[in-house]
């Protein structure tokens, strides 16, 4: 039996989470004392459900740009559109994962300007 790599858990993870839904998607792929740095997010595992379901009922598409491994950290890079016309943004997530589970995870976002400045966007 082959060990997953912390990418394959994260992309696990973004496949659950679309298919499946915030909750399902961290009880699969998340320990139960999950560490959340986003202070938006609140606390541990269910604070970051709560955060993603109220994010995914104001709609929207979050689409990978790229990701990033090295060891026990992935990094995620975003391109995150929304429905309601509110300025697109860029996002990196970074997650730490051990035993094949999700255990810790930061983010930055910044506002893409609707002057481009790069072709990536």
């Amino acid at each position: 039996m082959t060990v997953p790599t912390s990418r394959d858990v994260l992309e696990g993870f973004l496949s659950a989470l679309q298919a499946d839904g915030a909750r399902q998607a961290f009880e699969r792929y998340a320990v139960e004392d999950y560490i959340q740095h986003n202070p938006k997010a609140g606390k541990g595992r269910e604070g970051a459900i709560a955060y993603l379901e109220d994010e995914a009922a104001k709609g929207g598409r979050a689409t990978v740009k790229r990701i990033i491994s090295d060891g026990e950290m992935v990094a995620l890079h975003l391109h995150m559109e929304f429905v309601d016309g509110s300025p697109d943004l860029a996002i990196v997530d970074i997650w730490r994962v051990e035993n094949g589970k999700l255990v810790e995870h930061w983010d930055v976002a910044q506002e893409i300007s609707k002057e481009r400045v790069s072709a990536m966007f």
